[in-house]
């Protein structure tokens, strides 16, 4: 398999440019963007978690029981650590609680697709 390319990249140069793929600046645009809506989808079922706690009345001692968490995990749940929790075990623990779990899915809106694209 001797195949030769009429373009060489030169050092320094960016190869994923020259094949053809977005440059790393738009790549990085949208990798922050996508980190930002699943922060906020951390952030709201971590709100939900807690409200429901909370409204259950349940000690520290009741809580790190019923979510099966010890000591450090319920302190990181408290303090609201979202960056040490997944969005799938935020949505196992709401569960846990007793707490009924719905998703919404959409497309985005026009506007939102001339922001993005």
């Amino acid at each position: 398999m001797n195949q030769q390319s009429g373009h060489i990249t030169p050092a320094g140069g960016n190869i994923f440019e020259d094949l053809g793929f977005d440059t790393a600046a738009a790549l990085q645009t949208e990798s922050r963007r996508l980190v930002a809506q699943q922060q906020a989808i951390r952030d709201s079922l971590m709100a939900a978690l807690l409200t429901g706690i909370d409204a259950q009345g349940l000690t520290p001692g009741e809580t790190a029981s019923l979510l099966g968490l010890g000591r450090t995990r319920l302190t990181e749940l408290r303090q609201c650590r979202t960056d040490r929790f997944t969005i799938d075990e935020l949505v196992r623990l709401l569960l846990r609680t007793g707490l009924r779990v719905h998703f919404e899915v959409s497309l985005p809106t026009e506007a939102a697709k001339h922001e993005t694209g």
